[in-house]
């Protein structure tokens, strides 16, 4: 089972949840202020007055560290995640971590009797409704970190333990970003539940679903049903489908309808489509009244295995792709793997490029795995045992996000195949889509890699192998160099005149080189297809 960590101020249940949870899960349950006090032989309250709060809290983060390697649901004192050390080893864990909230009325009422046995109460003078202010005001932000919440004074044990059972049961990965972080749900039916793990994770009235004709007429009632069984009120904003309809014209219908339909702070946005849809439902939520928070539900493999986490949001311009746009964190992601078994084979080839290219720039084993792989791309992708190897290009992504949130080095390395691919979607006026101009792009890269003496003839000859394989695009048709070279030249990567390239060192080992020289360049792009 998935570990699960219950954090959340005093008085809010987190034992009496933690040990319902884990009857139920058929697990152990572990309370971190137990098991100090039973390795020291002396009570919580004796730690505090015999040797200090600061010895108390090394205790705490010894045993942390400890009670992470264990199995089960585990109980973190109230104060445990304001050691910023503490924070960073239960953020960088697999573990679910659910927060538990009251009213400050309930705390106190809660706490009354056990004051005494309490030492950051004993020791304040103040009245104890004025110190729960306090101390819940001092740690809002920690307590921004959760991936799902439970209001305890709400929600009766029972239920509350039935959710967390049902979370467990779910594959959830965490995203951190500089103002907190974010859960990606991954299953299969998860649809259906969108409505509960919205509730769990933000208090909105309103949901307003962003998606397209084709992905409402097939998910979109049972996205309402799942947010009607919540008492979530929902609206819904259709956008065209396609690269023609990712642009500002888009945008300002998006608009329009949140004003017409008194959209307010109070609401959430929802993207239920593939990669243009999620980034303009974004953008839009970046944008209008200043931010709503949005989640993310992507239909599609490119947009699962790629834009939609990570928070980049932009439409095109007709210079080029993607140059006007913001970074905007999504509250959710969630991942549907049913949903993949309607796309069709041409949508499964343009996810594919991106899925191939995490494993490229920093996965070997993913794409040793692919290339022994006896099946097609569609017999793949519709696998049901395709959720692991998603979850292995997720996680490259997730890795890249989290250690440059606003593209700033390391981030760059995503856009491997993007230079000349963008190129050639604008050049080919997008009929050349997206997946299918990465691929030709990664394979370029690579071919410039090996050229200017980085990457080795055998592991040139792997990625070979690989588009063999699958007969992956990789020549062009009908446009000329100079065109592409020009394109190539607005890349948003760019540093003043410099056009900065990902490249490859080995398969796996990714890495920014600026301005390989024009003659290259054409000599590789006519090798490829392209018109003199």
């Amino acid at each position: 089972m998935k570990q699960i960590i219950l954090n959340g101020y005093m008085g809010t249940g987190k034992t009496t949840l933690g040990k319902a949870a884990a009857d139920k899960l058929g697990c152990s349950f572990y309370d971190l202020d137990h098991l100090i006090e039973q390795e020291e032989g002396k009570p919580v309250r004796e730690i505090f007055s015999s040797q200090g709060e600061v010895h108390f809290r090394r205790l705490e983060a010894e045993m942390l560290v400890k009670v992470l390697q264990r199995d089960g649901v585990i109980a973190l004192g109230g104060g445990t995640l304001t050691n910023e050390h503490n924070k960073e080893h239960v953020m960088a864990s697999d573990s679910l971590l659910i927060g538990l909230c009251t009213s400050v009325e309930e705390i106190v009422k809660r706490v009354t009797k056990t004051q005494a046995s309490r030492p950051l109460l004993a020791s304040d003078q103040t009245s104890l409704a004025d110190h729960v202010h306090r101390m819940l005001k001092q740690r809002r932000r920690i307590y921004q970190n959760y991936d799902f919440q439970i209001d305890t004074q709400l929600t009766s044990t029972d239920l509350a333990a039935t959710q967390l059972a049902s979370l467990a049961r779910l594959t959830v990965k965490r995203v951190v970003h500089p103002d907190g972080c974010y859960p990606i749900v991954i299953g299969r039916g998860t649809l259906s539940l969108i409505g509960e793990l919205i509730a769990l994770r933000k208090r909105v009235k309103r949901v307003f679903i962003v998606s397209n004709s084709i992905v409402s007429a097939l998910y979109l009632q049972t996205v309402k049903q799942s947010l009607l069984a919540q008492e979530l009120e929902s609206d819904v904003i259709l956008i065209p489908d396609g690269e023609e309809g990712k642009s500002l014209a888009t945008i300002q219908l998006v608009y329009e309808q949140l004003s017409e339909m008194h959209a307010d702070r109070n609401s959430l946005l929802m993207a239920l489509g593939g990669g243009i849809t999620g980034d303009i439902c974004g953008f839009a939520a970046a944008t209008y009244m200043r931010g709503l928070p949005f989640i993310q539900v992507p239909t599609t493999l490119v947009s699962m295995v790629d834009s939609s986490i990570g928070g980049k949001t932009g439409v095109n311009l007709s210079q080029g792709k993607n140059l006007v746009g913001s970074f905007k964190q999504p509250e959710l992601v969630v991942m549907d793997m049913e949903t993949l078994k309607t796309l069709p084979n041409h949508e499964v080839l343009n996810g594919f490029g991106e899925f191939l290219k995490h494993g490229l720039i920093a996965s070997p084993e993913l794409v040793h795995t692919l290339v022994n792989n006896p099946q097609s791309i569609e017999q793949l992708v519709w696998d049901e045992n395709f959720q692991e190897l998603l979850i292995q290009s997720l996680e490259v992504k997730r890795q890249v996000v989290q250690k440059d949130p606003f593209e700033e080095n390391e981030r760059m390395k995503l856009n491997f195949g993007h230079t000349l691919g963008h190129a050639i979607e604008k050049a080919s006026n997008f009929q050349v889509s997206h997946g299918e101009a990465v691929l030709i792009g990664m394979w370029f890269a690579s071919m410039l890699s090996n050229r200017l003496g980085f990457l080795p003839e055998n592991e040139l000859g792997l990625i070979d192998q690989l588009y063999q394989k699958y007969n992956l695009p990789r020549s062009l048709e009908n446009i000329d160099t100079a065109t592409l070279y020009q394109y190539m030249l607005q890349d948003k990567k760019k540093d003043g005149k410099d056009v900065r390239w990902v490249l490859l060192h080995h398969v796996g080992e990714a890495f920014i080189y600026t301005n390989p020289s024009r003659e290259l360049l054409e000599e590789l792009l006519l090798y490829v297809g392209a018109n003199q």
